[in-house]
């Protein structure tokens, strides 16, 4: 392999530049009332009324409710974290979580 193929080779397509597994996602919204939306809750969150407790609450629902069949490996210099593939399913569960902003205090439930 001539000399400037080989740089090419292992500059842009050897780890941990060439990164398969990363995956980076985004999506624009086409709501014409966002910028207003997004400046209420903003100055909620940075002027609160007197008196009001400021959450800031949030659902994850369809959570895999999974254990592994055998331990987990852990990761040591040079080695990644190792898994087994198979794992036993124990249902799903839905995830809510509250953030108090003033005070950075979280509140989770299953």
């Amino acid at each position: 392999m001539p000399r400037f193929l080989r740089s090419v080779y292992t500059d842009n397509l050897t780890p941990p530049n060439l990164q398969p597994w990363r995956v980076e996602t985004f999506k624009f919204s086409t709501d014409p009332e966002l910028d207003a939306k997004v400046r209420d809750v903003v100055g909620l969150y940075l002027n609160p009324p007197d008196k009001a407790i400021v959450l800031s609450i949030d659902e994850k629902s369809q959570v895999q409710a999974l254990d592994r069949t055998a331990p987990i490996l852990p990761l040591r210099p040079g080695i990644p974290e190792k898994q087994t593939h198979d794992y036993v399913r124990h249902g799903t569960t839905t995830l809510f979580a509250a953030l108090e902003v003033a005070t950075g205090k979280v509140t989770d439930a299953c």
